[in-house]
């Protein structure tokens, strides 16, 4: 991401009941078109901070398009586009503050954000960001580096909101969203109450699967009495920003002092990669067989081949099993990408190059594959997606070995009965990664 703008200096709110806050608006303009971020940050009190007044509230308009308006939020009510979680309400934050991203493809030009208030919140600061987006069409993922511990304000029950991240319409290129964070018991504090995050989504209650009937915890996803100090992590599938008529809303709030380590967006950018038939994907393709070690240049028709048949097996093992989405006008769609019939084809793939060449042979070009299209799409880290590919592509190498007069279909089940394989993305642990990252590393 790369800052193009940033405003800190806003003034004093003239104080009222629900008006347009003139003297904030402020303006900004774009060189060219593009995904940005715009990150604002406020602070709003409630009615005992305000000497028995009103709540203070704040809420943002921008470019006239206004968020939150078919949201249902399980906790709060929305009062004139107040307490939404696009909006910063006094009564929820307790006089603390929150930053909210707005995540908007936007076109070149001018522009505007508007704000309107209730009593006196205030504006800390106003950032834009741009997405980097390469010519190859490759964007770059979202990653938050926070590793900030929340205030430890005084809470209740329900927490205090912190973080949001709003998708407005259209912004439906989300893959996954990768939250980690690190909380506390009492006991590891030296006192009685733990540290807490809550998230929502889309406005409803993302609950502990440790404890869903716990009145104390089930809110919780990350709870630190539950996971004494251990990093936890949770993955929103990028379905859940499928909506093209209405925004898409993730908040964490806080309890006590919990540590947020990074929030991931995993983006998808349609790069050539999944357009197969276009001469762009098989000029790239050529360029991949190209930056493979030279004694494996003649090989390459093989490898393709290898490609097309390991597909082939996936497609079919997706039909047998049922991963089929049926569309709106009745078309079907072989669901065949971070599942089962994925694991199938990176394993199967493996399987085949292990027995065309041998296991050193399909680690170099399977390892280069996914390096060189992390490259290609401006991939920096190593994603869930990537450890899964990495980690089946390697059992399918030491299945080959394992059992050498055993078809792959075949070789597959026995794996998976074994539980060798990753079938999904939560299962993805730190373990994985360090011996895929030892797998690149062998390849560099």
């Amino acid at each position: 991401m790369k800052e193009i703008f940033s405003k800190s200096s806003f003034p004093l709110t003239p104080g009222g009941n629900n008006y347009q806050w003139h003297d904030a608006e402020t303006a900004f303009d774009l060189s060219q078109d593009g995904k940005y971020i715009i990150a604002i940050t406020a602070s709003a009190k409630d009615a005992a901070q305000n000497n028995g007044q009103d709540d203070d509230d704040l809420r943002v308009v921008i470019n006239g398009y206004e968020f939150g308006k078919q949201e249902v939020h399980q906790d709060k009510v929305s009062w004139n586009g107040f307490g939404i979680a696009a909006s910063w309400d006094g009564a929820s934050l307790q006089g603390g503050s929150k930053t909210v991203y707005f995540f908007m493809s936007l076109a070149v030009g001018k522009h505007t954000i508007k704000f309107w208030a209730d009593e006196t919140p205030a504006i800390k600061v106003v950032r834009v960001l741009q997405i980097i987006e390469e010519q190859s069409g490759a964007i770059e993922d979202v990653i938050f580096d926070f590793h900030e511990k929340a205030p430890g304000q005084k809470t209740d029950v329900h927490g205090i909101p912190w973080k949001t991240f709003v998708f407005a319409p259209g912004f439906n290129i989300v893959k996954l969203a990768d939250i980690s964070a690190n909380t506390e018991s009492g006991k590891q504090k030296g006192g009685t109450d733990g540290d807490n995050i809550k998230v929502y989504v889309n406005g409803q209650i993302v609950g502990n699967p440790k404890a869903p009937t716990s009145d104390k915890y089930k809110n919780f996803f990350f709870s630190g009495d539950l996971s004494q100090g251990k990093k936890e992590a949770l993955m929103i599938p990028g379905r859940d920003f499928l909506f093209n008529e209405q925004d898409v809303s993730i908040e964490l709030w806080y309890d006590e002092t919990p540590l947020l380590e990074t929030v991931k967006f995993e983006l998808d950018s349609k790069t050539a990669y999944e357009q197969p038939n276009t001469l762009k994907r098989r000029i790239i393709r050529l360029i991949e067989g190209r930056s493979l070690p030279f004694n494996l240049w003649d090989n390459w028709p093989t490898i393709l081949d290898s490609v097309q048949t390991a597909r082939d097996t996936a497609q079919h093992y997706a039909r047998e099993q049922g991963f089929i989405e049926a569309g709106d006008g009745g078309e079907f769609r072989l669901l065949i990408e971070d599942n089962e019939p994925d694991a199938m084809r990176h394993f199967a793939w493996n399987v085949l190059l292990t027995r065309d060449f041998d296991d050193k042979a399909a680690e170099v070009i399977t390892t280069n594959h996914e390096v060189f299209w992390m490259e290609i799409r401006n991939k920096k880290d190593l994603s869930r997606s990537n450890v899964q590919d990495m980690w089946n592509n390697k059992q399918g190498r030491e299945f080959a070995i394992r059992y050498p007069d055993i078809e792959h279909f075949e070789l597959f089940e026995i794996a998976k009965s074994e539980k060798k394989l990753i079938i999904n993305l939560e299962d993805v642990t730190e373990e994985h990664r360090a011996e895929v990252q030892k797998i690149i590393d062998r390849a560099q």
